[in-house]
């Protein structure tokens, strides 16, 4: 499904931008594991995006608690830990990512 989705959005022209709107509102544990997963494909991301996905992770439990996310999450953090901002968010990352 992913492959799927990401072979639309780039036809499509959809933005970066937009797929991170999408992901800070993930309202599924479903919908969080795509979003993460078409997240890691872009190679634009800027620091805002990579600090705003940070913190749908810290405030929307359907990002932190889908199981389908987790792995994204921990590659996610794992690539752009360096860029996060912020004591608290940087923090409760290396304590569920060690």
């Amino acid at each position: 499904m992913r492959a799927l989705l990401s072979a639309m959005f780039d036809r499509l022209g959809v933005s970066t931008e937009s797929i991170v709107k999408a992901f800070e509102k993930c309202d599924s544990f479903d919908d969080a594991g795509i979003g993460i997963g078409l997240i890691l494909e872009r190679e634009d991301l800027t620091d805002d995006h990579v600090n705003r996905i940070a913190n749908a992770w810290l405030k929307n439990d359907q990002v932190s608690e889908s199981s389908s996310a987790r792995e994204g999450m921990r590659e996610f953090f794992d690539r752009y830990r360096n860029r996060i901002n912020g004591a608290r968010l940087a923090y409760s990352i290396g304590r569920a990512f060690p």
